[in-house]
């Protein structure tokens, strides 16, 4: 509900609508069901990766979210990668895809030296 009164000014088409199939406030369920931080506690432990110059989850939206889930009981952690926008978080070669590899194989419990990328 709160990125779809900004949306239009980060993604350029209508991104809420067709998640939802119509606007937030006919369709309140599905908001609940759709929001991460409607559904808080996950009770999985959560990392947010994203760059600095992200428009679509800015820092104060992420970090909303992070105290959120937090105060609901659960773990949850940002990544902020100096450069980086939204998007760069899916391409495995960038600072931020790896920094979610990363989280990934933490959250794992997968030896350091295989989140460094030291594989023998």
């Amino acid at each position: 509900a709160e990125f779809y009164t900004r949306e239009k000014n980060s993604c350029g088409n209508p991104a809420v609508e067709s998640l939802l199939g119509d606007v937030p406030e006919r369709v309140p369920d599905r908001v609940r069901d759709a929001s991460p931080i409607a559904r808080l506690p996950l009770r999985v432990p959560s990392a947010h990766i994203a760059g600095d110059r992200d428009l679509i989850a800015p820092a104060t939206v992420r970090d909303a979210f992070l105290r959120a889930a937090r105060a609901a009981g659960d773990s949850a952690w940002s990544i902020t990668i100096p450069g980086g926008g939204h998007f760069e978080s899916i391409a495995p070669k960038t600072a931020s895809g790896r920094a979610v590899i990363n989280a990934i194989l933490s959250l794992l419990g997968a030896p350091s030296s295989v989140r460094r990328g030291d594989h023998s």
